[in-house]
């Protein structure tokens, strides 16, 4: 597997149209009403490596069964200048915008060799 460089996919400074952006993302997948709450900055390593360093915006959920709080994430598609916006609902763990990035890049650094 390729190695992937998250750090150059995360959209970096914050971008107030984010919000807006995440906050319909929010309410259309996961059915509940979104209230803007902050944005952290996260670094995140694997490995020695930096694979996120970009900011989190974090939300209170309304209306939600499960879950008080979610996450959002703002990512550029690789090769091109499209931004993916990435939801993590804050439950199973999911306590702050450190562990909802952990969430997001795990999968992809499953199977991820060890640089040298």
């Amino acid at each position: 597997m390729e190695a992937l460089d998250f750090r150059a996919n995360a959209v970096s400074p914050v971008k107030p149209e984010h919000v807006s952006v995440l906050e319909r993302t929010i309410a259309a997948i996961h059915g509940a009403e979104p209230i803007f709450r902050s944005t952290t900055h996260v670094r995140e390593t694997f490995r020695g490596e930096t694979i996120w360093d970009g900011p989190v915006y974090t939300f209170d959920l309304a209306g939600h069964p499960t879950a008080v709080r979610c996450y959002g994430l703002a990512c550029r598609v690789e090769g091109s200048e499209e931004v993916e916006f990435i939801t993590v609902l804050g439950e199973s763990g999911v306590v702050s915008p450190q562990a909802a990035v952990r969430v997001f890049v795990a999968p992809r650094l499953k199977n991820r060799p060890a640089t040298k």
